[in-house]
């Protein structure tokens, strides 16, 4: 299995300070890891937008920092299903999202190995095939999958504490 997990050079603790301290902010944080090129390099810095007073709602495309038990640091990865979206993941991996087929940051269909696929089919039998409210399907950039959804299952709004700001 290959993992590269794509985090935030700051801790959890300065994370959840940030979100529960500060009015939305743009903060500049350094991507490590492979996990999202092409879309972003190990080693990239990206603006994020981050604060208790940001407003975005996560999109399809978008890229959020969110936070999870499994890592010890944020993670930066792509929303690839929103609440209301119809989804599943075949048993050879792919993952289909309102009937078209998602793909990576660079273009290739995902082809989540087994251990993923059997997780997230969990989620789709108790969710009906819909992407229930609140709630996101974030993955990295990985055919196979990485440190995202394919290893620890959907994310709850609540857990998304950031954008990040392309372009800027």
């Amino acid at each position: 299995m290959r993992i590269c997990v794509t985090c935030i050079l700051f801790s959890i603790f300065t994370a959840h300070a940030v979100w529960a301290s500060q009015s939305c902010t743009i903060r500049p944080i350094r991507i490590q890891g492979g996990s999202m090129a092409p879309r972003f390099a190990d080693g990239a810095v990206v603006q994020v937008e981050i604060g208790h007073g940001c407003t975005f709602v996560p999109q399809r495309g978008m890229a959020v920092l969110f936070i999870n038990r499994q890592s010890p640091i944020p993670l930066v990865k792509t929303v690839v299903a929103q609440p209301g979206d119809r989804w599943d993941v075949a048993e050879d991996g792919r993952v289909n999202v309102n009937g078209a087929e998602a793909l990576t940051a660079g273009g290739r269909p995902y082809r989540l190995e087994a251990a993923g696929v059997r997780m997230l089919r969990l989620y789709v039998r108790d969710y009906g095939g819909i992407i229930p409210p609140q709630t996101y399907l974030l993955l990295g950039a990985y055919e196979g999958g990485s440190l995202d959804a394919s290893r620890f299952g959907l994310v709850h709004r609540r857990d998304v504490i950031g954008r990040v700001v392309e372009g800027r």
